[in-house]
């Protein structure tokens, strides 16, 4: 293997490291917690491939994150005990502002109430 076929190896190494590390659930609740702990939410299911909210005044409203051959999102549905769930793909980089824009829209909705 010649010199730039090495560097090409461990560059789509790298990549592919990179790319599973913002999939990786941890990744995805060390980046929601202070989040959702800055408007009442406790963290009540941190596990390998599944994550829960829970919102701390109310029972019934939670977000559902499970990876698995896709990253599988249930939010609450406001003045409801129904659940919105939406799936992205692994490689989408849009779950997170997913999932932020649906509890900013969610506490915004309930302060007005």
């Amino acid at each position: 293997m010649n010199y730039l076929n090495g560097l090409n190896v461990i560059y789509y190494s790298i990549i592919e490291t990179i790319k599973t590390k913002k999939t990786q659930p941890m990744h995805i609740a060390d980046e929601l917690e202070e989040t959702f702990s800055n408007h009442n939410w406790s963290m009540i299911k941190r596990e390998e491939d599944h994550i829960i909210f829970k919102k701390n005044t109310n029972n019934y409203d939670y977000f559902d994150i499970q990876i698995g051959s896709k990253i599988n999102i249930s939010v609450p549905l406001i003045h409801s005990r129904f659940q919105y769930y939406t799936r992205f793909d692994l490689d989408s980089a849009d779950y997170l502002a997913y999932i932020k824009n649906h509890l900013d829209n969610y506490e915004r909705e309930k302060t007005r109430n």
